[in-house]
């Protein structure tokens, strides 16, 4: 679990929303209601909290319209964790949860407007992988000294596929939740996505 899934997630969910010409008000709860569920089932670990509080802040202002005070409440809150904790400026898991949620605030938009030409659907999910890939990729480079020539077509080809899939597991998560075993065919259809996005990265590879 990093923050990036966090930030995919609820980045995925609001270009959901826009594309179904959701309430504002509807998509803020379908938002903050995944990361919610999100860090519950991920077990609240500390890093998943950090990026909830993250990744939730800043989601709010963006669905309020305030795209500055997106970008404000990020910066207080890393600022808020790093005066209690000061540590955390040198922790990888702080970083990347800063980092993709600063990416998909700061990139997203470049990166929506890049794609335009591709069907909306299609443009949305690959900009916000790029804007969240993006501002990390340095970090990635620098902590594991290397940064693979494919991981771009891996990142816009398997990456995608991997959002639906937390999305769907997630989903199914819930709807185990109130005993009706439908659950179960929703897991099956994750595992054949899982098995499409494996033989993408194989290939790649």
């Amino acid at each position: 679990v990093s923050g990036s899934h966090i930030s995919l997630l609820a980045g995925t969910l609001k270009f959901a929303g826009d594309l179904l010409r959701l309430p504002r008000l509807l998509s803020g709860i379908l938002v903050l209601g995944s990361i919610v569920l999100y860090t519950i089932f991920s077990g609240c670990a500390a890093p998943v909290l950090r990026a909830a509080v993250m990744g939730g802040g800043a989601f709010c202002a963006l669905l309020a319209g305030r795209e500055s005070d997106a970008r404000r409440w990020l910066v207080m809150t890393a600022l808020a964790f790093l005066l209690y904790q000061p540590g955390l400026l040198f922790d990888i898991s702080f970083q990347l949860s800063f980092g993709a949620t600063a990416g998909l605030l700061y990139f997203s938009p470049f990166f929506e407007r890049l794609f335009s030409f591709l069907p909306r659907w299609l443009a949305g999910s690959w900009a916000v992988t790029a804007g969240a890939q993006c501002s990390v990729v340095p970090l990635l480079a620098w902590y594991f000294h290397m940064l693979p020539l494919t991981s771009f077509f891996a990142n816009c080809l398997a990456v995608p596929i991997l959002e639906y899939i937390i999305m769907l597991a997630l989903a199914a998560c819930c709807i185990g939740l109130l005993g009706t075993g439908a659950e179960s065919l929703i897991f099956v259809f994750c595992s054949l996505l899982f098995g499409i996005a494996c033989e993408i990265i194989k290939f790649l590879a």
